[in-house]
């Protein structure tokens, strides 16, 4: 890594993840640094991959003040990729509780139903998820 100026760190944390994910850099690991000062696009095809779990997703949620709609919508995301689909609900859940003027939850409920199975498509309805 070389000296950043601060108007070109966005550009070089998203390089960071992306050679540090190339490196083999667990996914885990990788999104509790970047994602300390927000999120990067990298970040969230990280979590959309499959290679970040919830749990460390709603530990970084924690600290995420108005972002909390987000970072809870990427761990429901998560837990769906894992086969986890009561997390997923109680995480969709929580993010949509926390939306506000500037994050909706309506992403990660997109992400989510358009991978469901028809079965996993009436949790979602009797829980009360949006249908888009």
């Amino acid at each position: 890594m070389r000296f950043a100026p601060p108007e070109h760190i966005y550009q070089r944390t998203r390089d960071a993840i992306r050679r540090l994910r190339k490196l083999g850099v667990d996914g885990d690991s990788l999104f509790r640094c970047a994602s300390e000062f927000g999120l990067t696009p990298d970040l969230i095809e990280l979590v959309e991959d499959g290679c970040v779990a919830a749990a460390t997703i709603v530990e970084r949620a924690a600290r995420s003040g108005g972002a909390r709609t987000t970072y809870f919508g990427l761990a429901a995301e998560a837990a769906f990729l894992a086969g986890d689909m009561l997390g997923t609900l109680r995480l969709l859940r929580e993010s949509l509780a926390h939306e506000n003027e500037w994050c909706t939850a309506l992403p990660h409920v997109f992400f989510i139903r358009k991978r469901a199975l028809p079965d996993q498509k009436e949790l979602l309805d009797r829980a009360g998820i949006p249908q888009l």
